[in-house]
């Protein structure tokens, strides 16, 4: 809310200082201008042309697809590694010596949303075992 009136009222009295005769002139001023800044939408397309907006798009696909794959398959995956230490939980990464884990609920499937680090040198040092657990629900 702040931002909108230091935006709409206080910067034309910083973007408008060369404008003299006062608060109401330097109002009009930002308000010509702002009708003369074209829309982002009208600037990309008379600028970038329709085969740089294809090639944009391509590759917004491109980077997206990993993702959903990544989404797919962790949906469809039925075994996960629990460690020993919290039984109520899954191992989603691992990286080095480090768990990622998120904690389950058993009746369900489904995970909190919660992330806690487990380390393999903690103590009690954690054992994975291998256990059908999926698919996990959204």
């Amino acid at each position: 809310m702040l931002y909108f009136i230091f935006l709409l009222f206080l910067g034309p009295l910083w973007t408008r200082r060369n404008v003299t005769g006062g608060y109401i002139k330097k109002l009009v001023a930002q308000d010509k201008a702002d009708r003369q800044t074209p829309y982002p939408l009208t600037f990309i397309t008379k600028h970038l042309r329709s085969t740089t907006i294809g090639i944009l798009l391509f590759v917004l696909l491109l980077f997206s697809l990993p993702y959903f794959s990544g989404e797919d398959t962790a949906t469809k995956q039925e075994y996960f590694l629990v460690p020993s230490t919290n039984a109520n939980s899954v191992v989603l990464r691992i990286y080095g010596d480090e768990l990622i884990c998120t904690e389950l609920d058993k009746q369900s499937n489904k995970p909190n949303g919660k992330f806690f680090i487990l380390k393999l040198a903690d103590e009690p040092r954690p054992t994975l075992s291998l256990q059908k657990v999926g698919p996990l629900v959204d």
